[in-house]
């Protein structure tokens, strides 16, 4: 499993952010937070709302620039 990161579908700076990084080869998954399943993964809805959130290999989830530069 790799790092899941998950970004705001309805925030156009996060779609551009997310759909470049992907076009680089970023080692994530992208997910809109709108699909995913954010208490099954660990993820603090609220908190998601101002922090972008990313779900580790190992399950741990990490917000704000932790997220952007995961260990």
């Amino acid at each position: 499993m790799t790092v899941t990161v998950l970004y705001d579908a309805d925030c156009g700076f996060c779609t551009k952010c997310s759909r470049w990084l992907m076009r680089r080869g970023a080692k994530a998954d992208f997910t809109p937070l709108q699909a995913a399943d954010l208490a099954g993964l660990g993820v603090d809805a609220a908190r998601a709302q101002s922090e972008l959130p990313a779900v580790l290999a190992r399950g741990d989830v990490v917000y704000g620039a932790a997220a952007c530069a995961p260990p």
